[in-house]
């Protein structure tokens, strides 16, 4: 496991609905988040955006994210980093966390680019995309 350093966490849940009225049909549920931006990434060896936690839907969606550009494109989902490859589906139900690190290993490199991350529940929605750079200092 990677040290996590640097990170701003924000917690941008909203508050909670009323009680929804009991039975309801067996629907798909509601797969649109509530809106959030995770800004972009700047850091040194493995850098992270802001982390959300994810609120607004009643049904597990699928997350997509890519990057273009360099460096190894790593999610954290409730408290835990995993690298991952450009194109990878992650499935996220309410109440999980959420944040995208960029990690750089080549000593005296920089890593730049965007990531981008999509709801593949909702025809593709963008939920956020922005800009990253990582250095590394490492020798």
């Amino acid at each position: 496991m990677f040290p996590i350093t640097g990170m701003a966490f924000l917690n941008r849940t909203g508050g909670t609905g009323g009680g929804g009225g009991g039975g309801g049909g067996g629907g798909a549920g509601d797969v649109t988040p509530t809106a959030f931006a995770l800004g972009p990434i700047y850091g040194d060896y493995q850098a992270a955006s802001l982390q959300t936690i994810l609120a607004g839907i009643t049904a597990p969606i699928s997350i997509k994210f890519v990057r273009t550009g360099t460096g190894i494109l790593q999610y954290e989902k409730n408290g835990t980093v995993t690298s991952i490859a450009s194109g990878t589906q992650v499935s996220y139900s309410s109440g999980d966390s959420l944040s995208v690190f960029i990690a750089n290993h080549t000593g005296g490199t920089v890593k730049s680019g965007t990531y981008t991350i999509t709801n593949e529940s909702d025809g593709s929605a963008v939920l956020s995309t922005d800009s990253y750079v990582v250095t590394s200092s490492l020798s």
